[in-house]
């Protein structure tokens, strides 16, 4: 009995060493208890049968428990072997994912560059272009010459208008717009929309109300003004008759700025397809006077990137609401008294006016020379700022306006020319600025600079707009600093000094 607790205590301690491998397991357990097992049943009476029987069951538990631990351990060792190549497989796919990363960053970096560039380089051509067109159109006294000037004309600044529309969904998609958020007063914005499609409704027939508001949000000035053009713009160009109303409402902690037509309305199955590029309601034939089918592509870009929410509301042949929401900001104190005139009422004209232009890019001053003596204005031109001031010399006189481009040769840039300029000739003289370049850190540079400024290509209505309203704005400042300006010689002296 003592030998035989003892055999199987041994078996059952080795079961877990043995079990490793089964034909070790088996070998051991058999060999060891078998004979045993059989000759203690040899023994032939009641008792040691009985024995017999149940070493032979505590065996075949043996046995049993052996083969399960068996698998039980190759299941653990073959599953840490799939770990392994698992981790070696995430190892490489995340070695892969890293290369793509970087791969699409440096593609990401390359198109922003490629738009940058092709922003400057396709910008000036157009803008020179649109300079001379709009000359000649001044020029061009036939009928028949006009209209073909008109057609041109038309088509100059439908290609603007389709180039910058263009630039400026690449540049959303690559991340190359980044928002300045500020807390600004709403009732600006509906002024200058109210001054920008004012006219060209009422020259339609068509009333353009904008209700008056003291809301304040919290957005990207610029951006948002960019949102609301666009609507306002597509709903001034859908609307036949009746008109449109521009408005603010507020909503909990939020303001709902709404633009609401009597247009010709959007089913319900359109109402999402109108946010992509070129689809357009109603245009099949694809009419350009009806627009390009990019303005409402922009808005949803620009919305998502300021996290405002659109919504539009339509019925069609009765109209149209589209709606940004928009989180609403606290009133900052007004600004001291001083401030630049917002009116138009002293509005004047370019004739007579002495327009000094710096651009190193000759076609660029001579379509401004040609445009603006169409206007009555003369311009005299320069390359850079030691330039002009040399060129003032000679004509031995003061520019009543300073148009520059932003970026000039050698590394000089517009906003320089200005400062230089005013503080040479002891003159504020309004001044202009002109840009090919369109990128945020530019944006910002030309904001902080306190000088207006406009971006290439510029309709020739625009920039006569802006020139007159900055000689309107001046008029009396000049006057009243003329008394203390430097004579011409001796400020160039101090210059070449």
């Amino acid at each position: 009995a003592l030998l035989i607790v003892c055999l199987f205590g041994v078996i059952m301690g080795g079961i877990n060493l043995t079990s490793v491998y089964k034909p070790t397991l088996y070998g051991f357990a058999l060999l060891t208890l078998a004979p045993l097992i059989v000759r203690v049943a040899l023994e032939g009476d009641q008792l040691h049968l009985f024995i017999a029987a149940v070493l032979s069951v505590v065996l075949t538990f043996i046995l049993r428990f052996g083969h399960n631990l068996n698998n039980l351990m190759t299941q653990s060792l073959a599953m840490r072997y799939e770990n392994v190549d698992l981790i070696g497989e995430l190892q490489a796919q995340t070695a892969a994912a890293d290369r793509a990363r970087a791969t699409a960053e440096a593609a990401s970096s390359g198109k922003t560059q490629f738009l940058a560039a092709a922003s400057h380089d396709l910008r000036q051509p157009l803008h020179a272009m649109g300079l001379f067109a709009a000359a000649l159109s001044a020029r061009a006294h036939d009928v028949q010459v006009r209209n073909l000037v008109g057609s041109i004309n038309a088509s100059v600044e439908a290609l603007e208008r389709l180039f910058s529309a263009l630039m400026d969904i690449s540049k959303l998609d690559a991340g190359a717009v980044a928002p300045r958020r500020a807390a600004f007063p709403l009732a600006p914005v509906f002024e200058r929309l109210q001054r920008e499609f004012g006219p060209p409704a009422a020259a339609k027939g068509l009333r353009f109300t904008v209700v008056p508001t003291r809301a304040w949000i919290d957005s990207d000035p610029m951006l948002f003004e960019r949102i609301l053009a666009n609507l306002a713009s597509n709903a001034v160009r859908y609307t036949a008759r009746g008109g449109v109303v521009i408005g603010a409402r507020r909503r909990s902690g939020t303001l709902v700025v709404q633009v609401w037509d009597s247009g010709i309305g959007i089913p319900a199955s359109e109402r999402e397809r109108i946010f992509d590029e070129f689809y357009q309601v109603g245009n099949p034939g694809r009419n350009s006077s009806q627009g390009m089918g990019l303005g409402l592509a922009i808005i949803r870009r620009l919305a998502t990137l300021l996290e405002h929410t659109v919504c539009i509301d339509s019925e069609p042949g009765k109209g149209s609401r589209f709606s940004v929401e928009v989180a609403r900001a606290t009133r900052v104190a007004p600004a001291s008294a001083g401030a630049q005139p917002t009116s138009d009422a002293r509005m004047t004209t370019l004739a007579g006016a002495r327009v000094a232009v710096v651009d190193d890019e000759d076609v660029v001053v001579e379509g401004m020379q040609a445009l603006f003596a169409a206007w009555g204005a003369e311009v005299i031109g320069a390359a850079s700022g030691e330039a002009m001031l040399a060129a003032l010399g000679d004509a031995e006189t003061y520019p009543d306006l300073l148009i520059a481009d932003y970026r000039l040769a050698h590394d000089e840039l517009g906003t320089e020319v200005v400062s230089r300029l005013r503080r040479e000739l002891g003159l504020m003289i309004p001044a202009l600025l002109i840009s090919g370049d369109s990128s945020a850190a530019t944006l910002d540079t030309l904001r902080n600079s306190g000088v207006d400024f406009l971006l290439k290509p510029v309709l020739p209505e625009e920039l006569k707009a802006h020139a007159e309203r900055l000689l309107a704005s001046s008029a009396a400042a000049a006057h009243s600093s003329a008394h203390g300006a430097r004579p011409i010689e001796e400020a160039l002296g101090a210059a070449a000094r």
